[in-house]
């Protein structure tokens, strides 16, 4: 867990120890951003308008949307619409070099890929 008190390169060297044996589930923490927006009544104004990601971009399947041919953008978007809401802008960030996954695709608005 990662201390408020912590400076940021003490926040870094913690999650630089961390045993990272585990699973990416961005959905699933994509969905806790938009529950905790719909249920605190969060205006739109307060949303801030960028999310940067930083990953390998392996994340697994969250629910049975993964198995549909919808990028994992348009999966969040979705649920952005649902609680009338428009989603930041996402950047996914690629940290690794040899993947093929793709969280976005090209002609998606409000969606970047870097790799």
């Amino acid at each position: 867990m990662l201390d408020e008190s912590h400076s940021f390169v003490d926040k870094v060297n913690s999650l630089i120890r961390v045993d990272w044996d585990g699973n990416t589930n961005f959905e699933a923490a994509m969905n806790l951003i938009i529950a905790t927006i719909a249920i605190n009544k969060i205006q739109k104004a307060d949303i801030p308008s960028t999310l940067v990601v930083i990953s390998d971009m392996q994340f697994n399947c969250a629910n049975k949307l993964c198995h549909s041919r919808n990028t994992v953008y348009e999966n969040i978007k979705g649920k952005f619409s649902e609680i009338d809401h428009t989603p930041p802008t996402i950047i996914f960030w690629n940290a690794r070099s040899d993947t093929t996954d793709y969280s976005v695709n090209v002609t998606q608005k409000r969606g970047n890929y870097i790799k």
